[in-house]
């Protein structure tokens, strides 16, 4: 049965105006360089690693048929509220899955993430806060990869993040939506991702084009103007567009997540 495995700055706009061109995340700022020699820096295990020490072990004898796995993606998904499907059925990611290359891990990701559902109500199973060590945030991914529920964009992020870390030349910005529709507010939030010259993007809503993009556009505000579209084509006015800082590629790091470190 198939387990999971493992896993730059903000242009200054006003609400509602599109935002500047930007064509790379490390052309956005400069980050002081990691000085710190190996005898300082505790030597961080691989990821690839700590999750398969922690994948349950493969049960035999278990058919495609009976296992509620998608095997293609043709094969039908469990529809939302159907409880003869949603007590079976599992999210889950390629067996191989750390062995794929790195377009094939965010290929992955991006299925993976659309097969979990959204939570329509307010209260969640798991940790959201965002301003925690990245180690911290990591635990609560592991907790929603072993017990699956229905989440929301936080956990969604969350998700992705422990999912890309590790991956080579993969930079990670969380992006986040603040908009308003017939006066109340509504906040949301993905993680945007550069790869081989092109931005894409990981997230979870109850609008199909508020959630993941695929890895094709070329710059930050590309990507950034693609959901203001679907924001606005859904009626929404969109007040604030904030952009958090790159995150490190390493799991165990104590650094604390800025998901919100300039507001357009």
């Amino acid at each position: 049965m198939a387990s999971p495995s493992t896993l730059n700055h903000p242009s200054h706009n006003r609400a509602g105006s599109s935002p500047a061109r930007v064509t790379g995340l490390r052309s956005l700022f400069s980050l002081p360089a990691q000085s710190a020699s190996p005898e300082t820096v505790p030597e961080e295990p691989n990821a690839d690693m700590i999750i398969t020490r922690l994948l349950p072990k493969k049960q035999p004898m278990v058919s495609a048929e009976n296992n509620c796995e998608p095997v293609s993606d043709d094969m039908k998904q469990p529809v939302l509220g159907d409880s003869s499907t949603n007590n079976t059925y599992k999210p889950t990611l390629p067996e191989n899955f750390s062995r794929l290359t790195p377009r094939a891990k965010l290929k992955a990701v991006k299925q993976f993430l659309s097969a979990f559902e959204y939570k329509q109500t307010p209260a969640t199973h798991f940790n959201t806060h965002k301003l925690r060590p990245l180690t911290r945030i990591m635990d609560t991914a592991r907790m929603i990869i072993y017990s699956p529920q229905p989440i929301k964009c936080v956990e969604a992020v969350f998700l992705a993040l422990y999912l890309t870390a590790g991956i080579p030349d993969c930079d990670r910005v969380p992006l986040g939506f603040k908009t308003s529709l017939r006066g109340q507010v509504f906040q949301h939030i993905v993680l945007l991702v550069q790869y081989g010259g092109k931005f894409g993007a990981f997230g979870i809503s109850r609008q199909p084009d508020l959630m993941n993009k695929d890895m094709i556009f070329d710059c930050m505000s590309d990507i950034a103007e693609n959901y203001k579209d679907a924001y606005e084509a859904a009626g929404h006015t969109v007040l604030k567009i904030r952009v958090g800082l790159p995150l490190v590629p390493w799991m165990q790091s104590l650094d604390p997540c800025d998901h919100s470190c300039e507001a357009q």
